[in-house]
């Protein structure tokens, strides 16, 4: 898979992120590292809850789970984490592209791509004939307001998933 800011050949779990700020980088804080560092705090939680990788300290459930289905607030929180990520990144990488926390920002954000890849795929294949060309193509008027409203909401989510992977620099597949 071939990505704009993200590759790596190594797992992206097999990091410990609960070393603390101070134990993770010796000297001068810059001020984009300190936001970083931040963001990174309040952003890993929630993408490591939902860590797809077995060896990782997530719950099984939060693996096989549909987060954007079964838990939509969780859904919302990890976007706005991987948003928030991605722009705290974008400062440090013009101050110091070597940075150790931009390595931990980065690791995080391969967790949570590879969760959104694999939700924006769920709810694609589940919703497939709400989706097919011919039913979305059809009058609003022969599908009933269930229907309708079942497609809003799928449309929504696969928008708002597509929207933040290409946002953070996710890039098409090779």
């Amino acid at each position: 898979m071939r990505t704009l800011f993200f590759s790596s050949s190594k797992s992206s779990s097999s990091h410990d992120y609960s070393s603390s700020p101070s134990s993770t980088i010796s000297g001068t804080h810059t001020f984009c590292e300190s936001l970083i560092e931040e963001t990174i705090q309040n952003s890993q939680s929630i993408i490591t809850k939902w860590d797809l990788d077995p060896s990782s300290a997530s719950a099984s459930y939060n693996r096989v789970a549909n987060l954007f289905r079964d838990h939509p607030e969780e859904a919302k929180r990890l976007l706005k984490a991987v948003k928030d990520l991605q722009h705290a990144m974008q400062f440090v990488i013009k101050d110091s592209s070597n940075s150790k926390v931009l390595v931990r920002a980065h690791d995080l954000m391969l967790i949570a791509m590879k969760r959104l890849q694999k939700e924006f795929y769920t709810i694609l294949s589940g919703s497939s004939y709400f989706l097919d060309h011919e039913t979305v193509s059809s009058s609003r008027h022969s599908r009933s307001s269930i229907e309708n409203e079942v497609l809003g909401f799928v449309m929504a989510d696969l928008k708002s998933i597509a929207d933040c992977m290409i946002n953070a620099g996710y890039g098409k597949n090779a």
